[in-house]
């Protein structure tokens, strides 16, 4: 009997460049679906002005969320937990202790 070669993949489960081909936009950007319920006025609302610009209702869609977003006041970064305090009190110790030897 001849000894087949092992199979990478069995009967189930994904194959090989099976599915959609994935891809990050021309600008190397990830991106993320979103699936959400809108009111039907304002559907229309955004179709009309995706048709006027000739641009796809998603493209129109993304302009609007994109520049509400970044009308938004910036948010303060959280105040860090008392165990990551405490990490980052270690990690500039260490960094201390590095830099001194480092001198030496």
């Amino acid at each position: 009997m001849k000894k087949e070669p092992e199979k990478k993949y069995g009967w189930g489960g994904a194959r090989p460049n099976s599915g959609r081909r994935k891809s990050t936009g021309k600008d190397n950007v990830s991106y993320i679906t979103l699936n959400m319920r809108v009111r039907e006025a304002t559907v229309n609302a955004l179709r009309e002005a995706a048709e006027r610009e000739e641009i796809s209702l998603s493209k129109k869609a993304n302009e609007v969320l994109t520049a509400w977003a970044n009308g938004q006041p910036a948010q303060p970064d959280p105040a860090p937990d008392a165990l990551a305090a405490a990490v980052n009190r270690l990690a500039d110790v260490i960094e201390k202790i590095v830099n001194r030897n480092e001198e030496d």
